[in-house]
């Protein structure tokens, strides 16, 4: 499998097993690593896949090593009928890392793969140096939720012409008309990852549909749990929010940073989509905590 220019990275395609499941992540290194070097493990959002953050990856100078999985049911990795809580997510990824030995780790995690950091974040508070978390929170209001599955892979958007595409050309007018203002770099990423070749020699979305049945009243169920994780992250949390995000709201945004131990926030010029839409922005910001948070923090 060969990927976009990354400049001085190489990125490995890789699998593990994690109970029935073959789960997909790309490995990306850092051609000539410092000493002992840095691993940040990158969880991306709903309907989107571990190469998303490849041009992310490209602009980061503060680690070494990106671990960037396709969570269950996305990209490359298996789908099921066992769930997508965010649970069975965090257990995915729990394995994941015990598979790879990581004994330190920077963790950001993009709206879905926020939750899951929340979550993950409680369950492997010793091995954190720092945590990111993209705009969202625990809860999420009706109208964000309305709007979220707006964007979400499912039968909803047949009507718009995402059944199935005859070419890469026919694929790249619908992404440029959904995706409004994503760089090139991400909607050509989008196209080439995201999605493939069925029976029917049509291009359609690698993503199990009933991952978006999280936006409903079955996300409801592990609220308390978000919360209590994110009390529970012993290291610099950076909570990131777009001035014009439609899930994170300034009040949720209060309410999270008077929960966190050692809260840092930084409200975006840009969307819900930053790391899609103001990729050198997104970049530098994660870039920026992660030098300035160096050393890994009080996990008692």
């Amino acid at each position: 499998m060969t990927y976009p220019n990354t400049g001085t990275w190489t990125v490995e395609s890789c699998t593990y097993v994690s109970g029935d499941l073959e789960l997909h992540y790309l490995d990306a290194r850092r051609e000539g690593p410092r000493s002992p070097g840095r691993t940040m493990l990158a969880i991306h959002g709903l309907g989107a896949h571990g190469d998303s953050w490849l041009p992310t990856v490209n602009r980061l100078s503060a680690v070494d090593r990106v671990i960037a999985p396709d969570l269950r049911g996305h990209g490359l990795s298996s789908w099921t009928r066992d769930g997508y809580w965010l649970r069975n997510y965090a257990d995915d990824l729990v394995k994941l890392i015990d598979k790879l030995g990581l004994q330190q780790l920077d963790m950001v995690g993009m709206s879905l793969g926020a939750r899951v950091a929340m979550i993950l974040g409680a369950r492997v508070p010793s091995l954190l140096t720092s945590v990111i978390i993209v705009d969202t929170g625990p809860e999420v209001s009706r109208e964000g939720a309305r709007r979220a599955k707006e964007f979400a892979p499912g039968p909803q958007e047949a009507t718009a012409k995402s059944d199935g595409f005859r070419d890469r050309d026919e694929l790249m007018a619908f992404l440029k008309a959904k995706w409004v203002g994503f760089e090139p770099e991400a909607l050509g990423i989008r196209a080439d990852r995201l999605y493939r070749r069925n029976w029917a020699d049509l291009l359609v979305h690698r993503v199990d549909p009933e991952t978006s049945w999280y936006l409903g009243r079955a996300g409801l169920k592990e609220v308390d749990d978000m919360w209590a994780g994110l009390a529970a992250i012993p290291v610099a949390t950076l909570l990131l929010r777009g001035k014009e995000s439609f899930l994170l709201d300034e009040d949720l945004s209060r309410r999270i940073l008077g929960v966190l131990r050692h809260p840092h926030y930084e409200e975006v010029e840009a969307d819900h989509f930053m790391m899609h839409t103001s990729i050198d922005l997104f970049s530098t910001l994660v870039d920026s905590f992660l030098r300035e948070n160096a050393l890994v923090g009080d996990a008692s």
